[in-house]
């Protein structure tokens, strides 16, 4: 196991960002508004919360006007949060907390399980749906449109149910069962509900531009029948791929069944009844990673009143499966255990009422529900969410589920300059509490046993040059997930130091070996591969190969002791001394000169001995022969070298070695 190592670099590059947000929805849940302590007409009793800043504490708000038994939907901006409308399917607020002008005598009831549900048409227009608790009048629509003055101006409207548009029938005789699914292409809806009576579902397609007044009929599942209140929700996975219909009891030995579908959110389609319980059922919802179900149950028929929380494991999609999971997150005596519904922090909260009152001042939290049985931290209303003196009643607000699904991570975070030799950092930052465990792969073979990590960060120093694939795996209870990303690990240019002697009045190139960079930037301003220089000081060379850089200094010095040797404007430079002594100064002798086309120097000891020769300039004498180390004496040169008129001009000398 690699050290973790917290990484401080300013410096480092973000080349891939994942999303990292402690917010699981869309900000049009922000705001919760529920409950109430009368059947009817207004009340000064409903619940409110604000789930503005859920990375530290959501907070009970009371500024509602709206009494909701049961059913209730509300709707935030999505871009800012802020209020827009809430209703219990009889009346309309508007963000005043006033009843829009237009805004009463809606078609539903405050005592159905479902009875509304808002869905945006456009920016600025909203669909509001309503279903009755009877099933007599059935499921309605209305449009609410934010242009107009409704309570406020002209210039600042608070918008207003458009009068053409209100209270449109979609379905007469359906169930107290409103949900709505996005489409398989993210930019429309289906709105389901179920018939009053037999196995019919009932799914609208619902557009920008309309809802299609035909619905995509399902004959699938339980009969309901006739007699009896189909209470109890329908809620929809938040990946849209699954619902779950439950029914409550009313008749002791009646078998209602509560069951699982599939849902094909590219067609309308439901099929696939899987029966997970014949008991009285109200709440239900899917985790938000859709891997877990919660239901509710109460018995009231018999005594004592009692009521439970099971939680299903839908990893594995089939019958036996999903009944044989069931956990039993909480059982507890005269309480009813009602609405769960998902919030914007990844929370699920729960309705639980006190049967005494039928009323809860507080909401029942699952802390983590994608967790499997107890790890999902349920708090029971007394250490949950207080609610500032509000009452909650049987219902919360009904959203589209889609809004709390867990994002799926496509990517993941990885710094660096990637050059050879640098470290390379990897980090998970995703938010998903479905991970059990992350293993790194790096794609890097011949790294060994250091190819592979684990841990939510790792680092890896690659082994060479060119691109890996790095694969991170993530381990669920029901999947393993694999996100991948090429990494190009560039060649890592070297600085390097050199120092150069001159003679007075000449000139030196100064360059670098390699020639494989992209770019050459010279202290001077110059960005050729090297530069001529007479002046002596330091100079800095700044390398560049795709995103990694290198620094070169050139240390030019005064060269001591040298001879000047002129003929016909061409001029060579020697020196009279040098000494060898590996100190980085006047360590060989070296001929240099300007306009040079041809030179041979060839150096004799005292008895006549040749003992170095050379054709390069840039050559110089280190002071052996063979790689045997001469001693201090004095030396003679021979040197020929042709100038740029074509002639050859021989010079002749000494030079000391000094040791």
């Amino acid at each position: 196991m690699k050290y973790r190592e917290t990484i401080m670099n300013s410096c480092l590059i973000l080349i891939a960002l994942s999303i990292n947000t402690v917010l699981f929805a869309q900000l049009e849940s922000r705001y919760w508004y529920f409950g109430g302590d009368n059947e009817s007409g207004p009340t000064m009793d409903a619940a409110g919360l604000d789930f503005e800043n859920v990375s530290s504490t959501m907070f009970a708000i009371t500024n509602s006007n709206l009494n909701a038994y049961e059913g209730c939907a509300v709707m935030s901006d999505k871009n800012t949060g802020d209020l827009l409308f809430y209703t219990n399917s009889l009346d309309i607020w508007d963000k005043s907390h006033n009843v829009m002008p237009n805004g009463t005598g809606l078609m539903g009831d405050i005592s159905t399980t479902q009875s509304s549900l808002v869905l945006p048409s456009t920016i600025d227009r909203f669909y509001v749906f309503t279903s009755d608790n009877t099933g007599v009048d059935g499921l309605f629509y209305s449009m609410v449109n934010m242009n107009l003055p409704g309570n406020g101006t002209i210039n600042d409207p608070l918008g207003d149910v458009i009068p053409g548009d209100k209270n449109i029938r979609l379905y007469n005789r359906t169930a107290e069962k409103l949900v709505a699914v996005e489409h398989k292409n993210e930019n429309e809806f289906w709105v389901l509900s179920h018939t009053m009576l037999g196995d019919t579902f009932l799914a609208f397609h619902v557009t920008p531009s309309g809802i299609d007044p035909i619905p995509v009929k399902s004959n699938v599942g339980y009969a309901y029948p006739a007699g009896v209140s189909q209470y109890g929700y329908l809620k929809a996975s938040p990946d849209g791929k699954h619902l779950v219909a439950v029914m409550g009891l009313q008749t002791i030995g009646a078998e209602y069944r509560s069951q699982l579908f599939d849902f094909d959110n590219a067609t309308g389609i439901v099929k696939n009844p899987i029966t997970i319980g014949y008991t009285a059922n109200y709440g239900a919802s899917f985790s938000p990673d859709s891997k877990k179900l919660y239901v509710t149950e109460t018995q009231s028929w018999i005594s004592p009143f009692y009521s439970k929380l099971f939680q299903f494991d839908l990893c594995d999609w089939d019958s036996a499966s999903i009944v044989n999971s069931r956990v039993t997150i909480d059982s507890t005596l005269d309480v009813f255990h009602a609405a769960l519904q998902l919030g914007m922090d990844g929370k699920m909260y729960m309705a639980s009422l006190k049967v005494s009152t039928m009323a809860s001042d507080s909401l029942a939290v699952i802390d983590e529900p994608n967790k499997k049985g107890v790890a999902c931290n349920y708090r029971r209303p007394g250490n949950g969410i207080y609610l500032n003196g509000r009452k909650s009643r049987f219902g919360l607000p009904n959203f589209l589920d889609a809004y709390f699904k867990t994002p799926e991570a496509d990517s993941f975070t990885v710094t660096s300059s990637f050059c050879h030799t640098d470290t390379v950092y990897f980090m998970d930052e995703f938010v998903d509490s479905t991970v059990l465990s992350r293993v790194w792969n790096f794609g890097d073979t011949l790294a060994g046993s250091d190819n592979i990590d684990s841990g939510d960060n790792s680092y890896h120093i690659f082994s060479d040059t060119g691109t890996y694939l790095v694969r991170l795996l993530l381990e669920r209870s029901c999947e393993v997930d694999t996100l991948e990303q090429m990494i190009t690990i560039n060649h890592q240019p070297v600085g390097e130091k050199y120092e150069i002697f001159i003679c007075e009045d000449s000139t030196v190139t100064l360059s670098v070996e390699d020639t494989i960079y992209d770019s050459y930037l010279w202290s001077t301003g110059e960005i050729s591969s090297s530069i001529e220089v007479q002046t002596i000081g330091e100079y800095f060379l700044e390398l560049q190969l795709a995103d990694c850089f290198a620094e070169s200094q050139f240390d030019v010095l005064r060269k001591e002791g040298c001879i000047s040797i002129t003929d016909n404007d061409e001029s060579i430079f020697t020196p009279n001394v040098f000494s060898p002594n590996n100190n980085d100064h006047n360590d060989k002798f070296y001929v240099m000169g300007e306009n040079i086309e041809f030179l041979k120097l060839m150096i004799y000891d005292r008895w006549g001995n040749q003992v170095f020769e050379t054709s390069d300039i840039n050559q110089g004498w280190d002071g052996t022969n063979d790689g045997l180390v001469l001693g201090s004496d004095v030396y003679t040169y021979h040197l020929e070298y042709k100038n740029l008129k074509e002639s050859i001009n021989t010079r002749i000398g000494n030079v000391t070695l000094l040791r």
